[in-house]
């Protein structure tokens, strides 16, 4: 699709995901909290938020926040953790590791539904819509990483061999809390949210345990979603070659943020395998280019991620990773010149 027409920015990712062009390469933004301070300041913005209309972002993203009740350090999970020496937050236990029958899965301190403040998300998800930018939302998802984080994963990959029915039962559990979570969004926020997106880290997880664990649950995930009008987008940090063609018969629409380093992920294999079934989002390397390279070498990275995946559309450009601040301003203006110049469909 080419129009002389403006496109707005919602137009401009749904035509994307549909595999259609337009005037150009979507894009998005992701920066660190002190990364985006320190550019407002450079930019001589008046507060971060301006930072996507600088940038064009054409996406926004919105993840619910929950007022958990605990006061004895526990998080919404029941989890509780512990500053690392390095002050990496560490988890302290799993209360489930020792998981022994259902008993222990039905009294666990499960999270409500409850506790999501859907009234300022609906507040955010209301601004952006307003401004026609493509708005995605997430109860906070993570079903494979919280999996993990209750059981541990070592005593995951133990019980699966003598009790994967308290496994399953574990993970359908939580599924049960992010339906309920994502229902109320969708509901509260109908009318006001293009895409529901879930953020798992899938790095550690094979195909076949995938396929017996957790394929099912996000699928459920995904068509409750699809049944409210929403695309569906699946943000995993490392790599999800091998899993991508089980994430496409789960439903999703897109997988984010694409990165560079993981296996599988070089350009050309992603856009001539999996390319006219599923959108790829991110993919400007962080550590490898933005990180440590000049501004010119920016440009060229830029230039050939676009010049693969650009065609036809089902791409959106950005970041593989948040933006830290090792990476310098000029490297951060660089990736979207770059993307002004070579992501041009017109």
């Amino acid at each position: 699709m080419n129009s002389s027409r403006e496109i707005r920015s919602k137009e401009r990712v749904l035509h994307a995901i549909r595999h259609e062009e337009t005037d150009r390469i979507p894009r998005f933004v992701n920066f660190s909290p002190s990364v985006a301070a320190r550019l407002a300041n450079e930019l001589q913005l008046t507060d971060v938020n301006a930072l996507k209309s600088y940038f064009q972002s054409d996406i926004y993203m919105f993840e619910i926040q929950y007022k958990c009740p605990h006061i004895d350090g526990k998080d919404l999970f029941g989890i509780v953790y512990e500053r690392s020496p390095e002050k990496k937050k560490k988890i302290k236990f799993h209360p489930l590791a020792n998981i022994q029958g259902e008993d222990d899965i039905v009294y666990h301190d499960w999270p409500n539904p409850d506790w999501a403040d859907y009234t300022t998300l609906k507040h955010k998800l209301s601004q952006s819509h307003a401004e026609g930018i493509f708005t995605a939302a997430s109860c906070g998802g993570g079903l494979v990483s919280q999996t993990f984080n209750l059981i541990g994963r070592d005593n995951f990959m133990s019980a699966i061999s003598y009790s994967p029915h308290l496994i399953n039962a574990v993970i359908w559990k939580l599924n049960e809390f992010f339906m309920e979570v994502d229902r109320r969004i969708f509901t509260c926020g109908h009318g006001m949210i293009d895409m529901s997106y879930y953020v798992n880290d899938l790095s550690s997880v094979d195909t076949d345990i995938f396929r017996d664990f957790f394929a099912g649950p996000l699928a459920e995930l995904n068509r409750q979603a699809k049944s409210f009008g929403l695309k569906t987008m699946l943000y995993t940090s490392g790599a999800a070659f091998e899993l991508m063609p089980q994430l496409i018969e789960c439903g999703y629409d897109v997988i984010a943020p694409v990165q560079f380093s993981a296996k599988g992920a070089d350009t050309e294999t992603l856009k001539n395998k999996f390319g006219d079934q599923i959108a790829f989002m991110g993919h400007v390397s962080v550590d490898s280019v933005l990180s440590l390279k000049s501004v010119e070498e920016v440009h060229d990275h830029v230039s050939q991620i676009c010049e693969t995946m650009k065609a036809d559309g089902g791409f959106i450009i950005g970041p593989d990773a948040v933006i830290e601040d090792n990476v310098p301003t000029e490297n951060i203006l660089a990736l979207y010149e770059a993307a002004d110049i070579y992501g041009n469909y017109e």
